[in-house]
C-alpha cells in the first residue's frame, strides 16, 4: 500500500479444506481497508506502466527465479491450503511460473496498445 503495512488485529481460521484441520490463523482486513488497497494498487498500477519495460521484465524473471527455487515448498503449501493433490498443487503451480514467463516476453508494442484501450476504459 502506498502508505505501508498497516496492523490487523481481526484474524479468522485457515483451515485444510481437504481434512477440516486448522492450518493457522489468518490477520482479516475490514471492507473500508480492502476498498483503499484496491484504491491503492489502481494508483500504483499506472506509476508502474510508466516505469521502462525492461525494469519490469527484469523484476518479472527474478520473480520466477525465486519461484522456481521454493518449487517443492510452495507446492506443498497450495496443497495444504487448497486441499489438492501434490500432482495437481504442481502443475497450478508450473502454470503460474508458465505465466509469469509469457509475461516477460510482451512485446513493448501490446503494452502501448494495452494502455490506449485502458485509457480508453478507465480514464
Amino acid at each position: 500500500m502506498e502508505n505501508g503495512w498497516i496492523l490487523r488485529q481481526k484474524t479468522g481460521d485457515l483451515i485444510n479444506p481437504a481434512n477440516g484441520e486448522l492450518l493457522a490463523k489468518s490477520l482479516m482486513s475490514t471492507k473500508e481497508e480492502t476498498e483503499e488497497v484496491i484504491e491503492s494498487t489502481k494508483n500504483a498500477f499506472w506509476r508502474r506502466f510508466a516505469t521502462h519495460s525492461r525494469s519490469i521484465i527484469r523484476y518479472l524473471y527474478d520473480f520466477r527465479d525465486v519461484l522456481e527455487e521454493n518449487f517443492d515448498e510452495l507446492a506443498e503449501i497450495i496443497t495444504l491450503e487448497h486441499g489438492m493433490i501434490l500432482d495437481e498443487s504442481r502443475y497450478e503451480y508450473r502454470r503460474t511460473i508458465e505465466n509469469i514467463e509469457a509475461a516477460t516476453s510482451t512485446p513493448l508494442f501490446k503494452w502501448i496498445v494495452i494502455y490506449k484501450d485502458m485509457q480508453k476504459r478507465y480514464i
